[in-house]
């Protein structure tokens, strides 16, 4: 979620008006952060076999009042440039512990609940005392929170990372290694990691039908997170064939289009009420994920 990279540049004019849409975005975004003018979205997590839900990763959006939905690869980089992520993300933080709370007085079973960190956020001397200080708030159960960084992130700074990992760890949050797979991590690095997940990267699975190489490299993660005693989450499912080779090869968890679309508030409710209300049946939630 907070990664990317903008897919149009920033300062193409737009419109006879002569403003571009940097300064448009930069503007909005601003106000947007003063005013909360966000929402979330939030994509289910399937065990292998696709009989019990997981967890839900949370995701932002926006829409821009003019310009409407603005990808987060557009908008979180700009927000970095901006030094408006840690505040953006403290409000995600924040409000997916509130819903989180919101399903569980509704009587929904405990469930993993993700949140994306940015590298500001970890850089912050304060951070692991404001997440402590927000589970303390919304009364998030800090065993159901799994807070997930990138693997790329990992490596600015590396000593750094860990000890605040560790701190965070102390609080008993759940860590995830996010995109895994795609940078520099060692062996002898990641066993000094208190770290209890890899979510692979979609990429992997993007490329099967291509490269028979990303099978292989699918089952070394795979292997790897065994040996170590790690939860493993394969991104990107889409397809049966995938969803097959997955369970062949058997990964823990399974996050993708195959089973649902990230939802908004509204509809992940009504999809998790459903799935629960059904025995938790992934053949029982594709139409309403639709």
């Amino acid at each position: 979620m907070f990664q990317g990279r903008s897919p149009l540049p920033l300062e193409v004019e737009q419109g006879n008006g002569g403003a571009s849409r940097g300064q448009h975005l930069r503007e909005a975004l601003t106000k947007a952060v003063a005013d909360q003018g966000f929402r979330l979205n939030f994509q289910p997590q399937w065990d292998a076999r696709g009989k019990n839900l997981v967890g839900v990763e949370a995701l932002i959006r926006w829409r821009h009042p003019e310009l409407g939905n603005i990808s987060p690869e557009e908008f979180i980089p700009l927000a970095e440039e901006m030094e408006l992520i840690v505040n953006i993300g403290e409000w995600v933080l924040r409000a997916a512990c509130i819903q989180y709370q919101i399903w569980q007085m509704e009587g929904l079973p405990p469930f993993l609940l993700g949140v994306n960190l940015s590298l500001q956020q970890l850089q912050r001397p304060n951070f692991v005392w404001t997440v402590r200080r927000i589970l303390e708030e919304t009364g998030m159960p800090p065993s159901q929170l799994q807070l997930e960084v990138t693997e790329g992130l990992i490596f600015r700074d590396l000593q750094h990372t860990i000890d605040v990992l560790r701190d965070l760890e102390q609080l008993g949050v759940r860590l995830a290694i996010d995109d895994f797979g795609t940078g520099y991590s060692s062996l002898s690095v990641l066993k000094n990691l208190p770290v209890h997940t890899l979510k692979i990267d979609k990429s992997f699975l993007e490329d099967l039908e291509m490269h028979q190489k990303a099978e292989f490299i699918l089952e070394s993660i795979i292997r790897l997170g065994q040996r170590l005693q790690l939860s493993v989450v394969a991104e990107g499912v889409e397809t049966e064939s995938q969803l097959q080779l997955l369970q062949s090869l058997q990964c823990d968890v399974l996050q993708g289009f195959f089973f649902s679309r990230p939802l908004n508030e509204e509809k992940i409710t009504h999809y998790l009420h459903h799935c629960c209300n059904s025995g938790n049946s992934t053949n029982s939630t594709t139409a309403i994920a639709a």
